[in-house]
């Protein structure tokens, strides 16, 4: 591991704050485990020991558990401790609820209310909470393993990686604690350093990926793996943030405005050169066209069936960094980094481009991180807290992406070819033999417009769900997937996924079905581990609570769980109740009759768990079924 050669020890920590206690829990990366107690004896010895050259890490340690650390080793009392406690996770939950529509319809009296509520839930209301604004954390080496992870927990991910995920949270609630209280704090705690620890097993390609960028650009490395992914190559290029003004009018060279308005129909297009927003919707070459923050994605329709044939090629072309390239055609650069910063990005893309097009020059790890970079900068466009955050241009690039993916669709729909989908840069094409020629005319001309670079990828097969989901066979038998085909398809206990657990062995019996006719039920009756027969959910902010049924009776469960579909039905689906009005919601993609298994994974025998199968092929069939051919 990379990360060994620049710290002595690598330690993942985990607070436990409650009213009279607090636990710091450590686990050494190889190594022992061990524990800081309130009532120990020179603790703040203790701490300036774990840190010595030591990388910290965790996840959300920068929101929790480091300001934590940081105020004991400023010497704040237990009491304090819980003070601050509180007021972090109070606000969270604040800023989570202030982010749904139903807070923003509110009165501000109606919104003061629930910030009162809130308060008192916690317990802070009218109380001084030291140390509330603490950074001293910052001198800590630490990585934090939720930088640039959307919307899940850690809990979430130990779900989705087959761990126990079973809370204590009754013994939060206690003033004092027992002697059996201590140790089941113990053990959840142990539990969640292990989850942080077999997580960042998980994320070693995103965190060496900020090594190598740090190392490439002279950046040290106990600083590189403080930043986002963003926030490196902010310093990297030197950015200096500061506000720039916004024009959402597009202006092209006449080169450009011409072949675009030559392939896109008016009013249309110059409507969209005003266009103030990036999120539209318009019918285009007989395509449902989302202009979207992630760029354009069109289809034909989803649930859809295409093959290859005697007279039709069906083929995948996709422009190679097209919006790095379109950045640097169009000098669509954030204004916050210089002219020889500018330079210095456009020499890293064409090396770049040289090395996919040449590689006998190519060295590999320079390579990879160039990739990481290029692809990193222009996210960071539009990211508020980044210093290369330029919103004109983020917006610019996005539009000006969107348009010329639409000409070049336009182009060959206008010649007789069928568009399947686009999607961000590339496009699915059907076209007849006869046009061949006539593609390789308009790929030529779309490849000269911004001096880009576009792939072709010949299919044989290509099986689309939506437009983010879909697997697709080459002509020389390889298989490529996107969306739930890839996360589901290739979820395993090892490495987890980005999204949550839900019944992998349906995604897999669909592609099975399609790649090698092997029928739904062969699949799922042959599959003999839990892991794939397993679905997580979580309840959102704005809902207070899970419930689940055994025998006429509910009980409430934690925020996270993962099911089974059992054939007893004595036990009933998940639900989450709403905060505001106690209306209960049937947790999406959940059985009639679920079996929740939160327990590890390895610790049930699957035989002698009342699986209901056929719950799965049920589900598999009904997919399959709705598909069609075109």
């Amino acid at each position: 591991m990379i990360l060994t050669n620049y710290f002595e020890k690598i330690c993942s920590i985990d607070f436990e704050v409650l009213q009279s206690y607090w636990l710091l829990g450590v686990r050494v990366l190889g190594g022992e485990t061990y524990e800081i107690h309130s009532y120990d004896e020179d603790i703040y010895n203790k701490i300036i020991e774990l840190k010595r050259r030591t990388l910290l890490y965790g996840y959300n340690i920068k929101g929790y558990d480091l300001k934590i650390l940081a105020a004991i080793e400023l010497g704040a009392s237990t009491e304090d401790i819980y003070l601050l406690s509180q007021w972090i996770i109070y606000d969270t939950t604040i800023k989570d609820i202030q982010r749904t529509p139903a807070y923003k319809k509110l009165t501000d009296i109606e919104q003061l209310d629930i910030i009162n509520h809130q308060q008192e839930e916690f317990g802070i209301k009218n109380k001084e909470v030291k140390f509330k604004s603490v950074t001293y954390f910052g001198k800590y080496n630490y990585t934090d393993l939720m930088d640039d992870v959307k919307g899940m927990s850690l809990k979430q991910h130990m779900a989705n990686m087959g761990m126990e995920i079973l809370e204590a949270t009754e013994i939060f609630e206690k003033e004092l604690l027992e002697e059996d209280d201590f140790e089941q704090l113990l053990y959840y705690n142990k539990n969640d350093t292990l989850g942080a620890e077999k997580f960042l097993m998980k994320r070693l390609k995103y965190i060496e990926t900020k090594v190598n960028i740090a190392l490439q650009f002279n950046i040290p490395v106990v600083e590189g793996v403080k930043y986002t992914d963003a926030q490196l190559v902010a310093k990297i290029l030197h950015a200096q943030k500061k506000y720039q003004p916004y024009n959402a009018e597009l202006k092209f060279k006449e080169n450009v405005d011409t072949i675009l308005r030559k392939y896109i129909p008016e009013p249309f297009y110059s409507r969209y050169l005003n266009l103030k927003s990036t999120n539209n919707k318009f019918t285009l070459f007989r395509n449902e066209v989302v202009f979207g923050v992630g760029g354009i994605h069109s289809s034909l329709g989803d649930d859809l069936i295409m093959y290859a044939d005697n007279d039709h090629e069906l083929l995948l072309l996709d422009y190679t960094s097209f919006y790095t390239t379109v950045v640097k055609y169009f000098n669509y650069h954030s204004r916050n980094i210089s002219q020889i910063d500018i330079n210095n990005f456009n020499t890293i893309h064409d090396t770049r481009l040289l090395w996919k097009t040449r590689p006998e020059l190519a060295d590999e790890k320079k390579l990879n991180t160039y990739k990481d970079l290029l692809n990193i900068y222009t996210g960071a466009l539009r990211q508020p807290f980044s210093a290369l955050y330029d919103l004109q241009m983020g917006d610019s690039l996005c539009r000006t992406g969107q348009l010329i993916l639409t000409a070049f669709a336009n182009a060959m729909y206008n010649e007789g070819m069928s568009i399947i989908q686009t999607n961000t840069d590339g496009i699915v094409v059907k076209v007849h033999k006869s046009k061949l020629n006539k593609l390789k005319e308009i790929i030529n001309e779309f490849k000269q417009l911004i001096d880009g670079q576009i792939g072709i990828t010949y299919i044989s097969k290509f099986i689309q769900d939506n437009v983010n989901n879909y697997i697709l066979q080459t002509t020389n038998k390889k298989i490529k997937a996107k969306g739930n085909f890839v996360r589901q398809v290739h979820f395993n206990e090892e490495t987890g996924g980005d999204k949550n657990l839900l019944a992998p062995v349906v995604h897999k019996a669909i592609m099975e079905y399609f790649i090698n006719n092997i029928p739904v039920e062969d699949t799922i009756n042959k599959c003999d581990s839990l892991f794939d027969f397993c679905i997580v959910v979580k309840h959102g902010s704005t809902y207070n609570m899970t419930v689940h049924g055994y025998k006429n009776q509910y009980y409430k469960q934690q925020k996270v769980n993962r099911c089974i579909a059992t054939n007893n039905t004595d036990y009933t689906t998940l639900y989450k109740i709403k905060s505001k009005t106690g209306n209960w919601e049937k947790l999406a993609n959940v059985p009639d009759n679920a079996y929740i298994v939160n327990k590890a994974l390895d610790t049930y025998d699957i035989n002698k768990l009342d699986l209901n199968k056929q719950w799965y092929i049920d589900r598999a069939k009904r997919k399959v079924e709705g598909f069609k051919v075109v």
